[in-house]
């Protein structure tokens, strides 16, 4: 079977079709002469994607079985959502392709693509999952500033992180504004009436010696948190209904580069790295950081819960990059950024808001328990 370009929507594959492919015909008709490839010498393109499904029938992945019934075209196009063939390409068609770069011949040979198929990448994630875990577990109450990561096949965040961090760069240029908010006003004003907190160093970063533990900073060290829309700023402070909030303007004085975590859904062509597996390691890593520096923490504990994000804040710090870009978990569509060297941004203008509406969501963590009998005559006799 030959393939053209238009049988995919990967451009990585596009492209490698229009740079190593012969004219020839698709169709065997003999018309509509274009570059073409023979199927199976895409095979070596797409065996680390491929590598990471695995059929049904006979699969060692017991624990995955439940979630079979899906074609291995389908894992791929739909279900991880890489989007590798042209949207005119049926599943029928998408699975013929696959048998071809497959190389299924005969019927004994390889498990055809139209059959059941498992998605292993799950277990990984499972197992990415559990070791983030183990390796916030230690930090909290073993080794807290040498961590052992025993899974080798994960390994230590450094060095899984170092190969990655730069497909995550979010630039900020010289003049982008960003808002920091604080509840309070200026009590001092001499004319009567509440005034914002003037620009300057109370509407910034605390200084090293009042600084205590955040999401990505240890107590003393002082990073600068600040939200891309004034709303989320306000949102981020938890003010209260009748609150007044002193709100800044900043702006970037010197270019930041970023780790932006904020989206870590794959947006990558799954033909561009030969470890595939390692990559969405990574991925998943910056997922849950992400995750961990958008979810308020029990004040109680906060100096322990802080200390994995703390950690792997440090080692984008260390690899040069000027702080983080992560989601906000206030606001639906906020987004928050850490900068290490506030040294970087000014705060230029402030003003005062009151707080008047707040908007509640909620997800239930349980049904409603029905009392005793007994209780519940007592609950009626006291009313």
């Amino acid at each position: 079977m030959n393939l053209s370009s238009s049988c995919f929507k990967d451009q990585k594959l596009q492209r490698h079709i229009e740079k190593n492919g012969k004219v020839g015909s698709c169709d065997g008709t003999g018309d509509n002469y274009v570059k073409v490839v023979a199927a199976n010498a895409l095979s070596s393109l797409f065996k680390p994607l491929l590598d990471l499904y695995e059929p049904f029938r006979g699969s060692t992945w017991d624990y995955l079985h439940t979630l079979s019934g899906n074609t291995l075209f389908d894992c791929i196009q739909d279900d991880d959502g890489w989007e590798v063939f042209a949207k005119a390409i049926s599943p029928e068609v998408g699975c013929q392709i696959l048998d071809a770069i497959r190389d299924v011949t005969s019927p004994d040979g390889s498990i055809r693509s139209d059959e059941e198929w498992v998605n292993k990448n799950q277990f990984y994630q499972a197992m990415q999952l559990g070791w983030w875990d183990a390796f916030s577990k230690q930090l909290k109450h073993a080794r807290r500033f040498i961590p052992d990561v025993g899974n080798k096949s994960v390994g230590d965040p450094r060095k899984v992180l170092c190969e990655h961090l730069s497909e995550f760069e979010y630039p900020l240029l010289v003049g982008k504004t960003l808002y920091r908010a604080r509840i309070g006003w200026d009590d001092k004003s001499a004319v009567g009436h509440s005034l914002p907190i003037a620009p300057g160093k109370e509407m910034g970063a605390p200084p090293p010696e009042k600084a205590t533990a955040g999401r990505a900073n240890p107590a003393g060290v002082s990073y600068l948190y600040v939200a891309e829309q004034e709303a989320t700023a306000v949102q981020e402070v938890r003010a209260y209904v009748g609150a007044k909030v002193t709100v800044a303007k900043l702006e970037v004085t010197k270019p930041l580069r970023l780790v932006n975590v904020a989206k870590t859904r794959r947006v990558f062509s799954p033909f561009l790295h030969p470890n595939l597996k390692n990559v969405l390691f990574a991925y998943d890593i910056l997922a849950v950081l992400n995750e961990k520096l958008s979810r308020p923490v029990d004040p109680n504990t906060s100096h322990l819960d802080y200390l994995p994000t703390q950690y792997l804040a440090e080692v984008v710090l260390d690899y040069g990059y000027d702080g983080i870009r992560y989601k906000s978990a206030v606001s639906e569509d906020g987004v928050n950024v850490v900068v290490f060297d506030h040294g970087k941004t000014a705060v230029f203008e402030t003003k005062l808001i009151e707080v008047t509406a707040m908007k509640l969501k909620y997800r239930d963590l349980s049904g409603y328990s029905r009392g005793s009998p007994k209780s519940r005559m007592k609950s009626r006799k006291s009313l």
